[in-house]
């Protein structure tokens, strides 16, 4: 099948206060994906084969605002039509997050 695709990830930051450490959002793409760039925020670097993109994020997100990651991608050909790419994955990892539980969220990319 073969094609592009961009993930688009909104994180918030949903209080009480602002960031007061930098975190790192850590991107596991699915099978049969694999990130190509230009990545945005320009922090953001992607394992050698694509696999796996971090980002570094500074302190200061403010309580109740968004930060964006996009993270193009190229569809494998061998990637099966009108499929779910399952086991993607977006953790955010920050020092001063008391419940970070529940910081990881799984994510598919539908072929045509």
């Amino acid at each position: 099948m073969g094609g592009n695709v961009t993930v688009h990830i909104l994180l918030a930051n949903k209080g009480p206060a602002r960031t007061a450490s930098p975190f790192t959002v850590t991107v596991n793409m699915p099978d049969n994906t694999t990130a190509t760039g230009p990545f945005f925020p320009d922090s953001c670097l992607a394992d050698p084969l694509g696999a796996t993109i971090t980002c570094a994020f500074p302190a200061g997100l403010n309580n109740l605002r968004t930060a964006i990651v996009n993270i193009p991608a190229q569809i494998a050909a061998s990637a099966p039509p009108h499929s779910k790419l399952r086991d993607g994955s977006v953790t955010v990892t920050n020092p001063d997050d008391p419940d970070a539980k529940i910081r990881t969220v799984k994510f598919t990319i539908r072929t045509a």
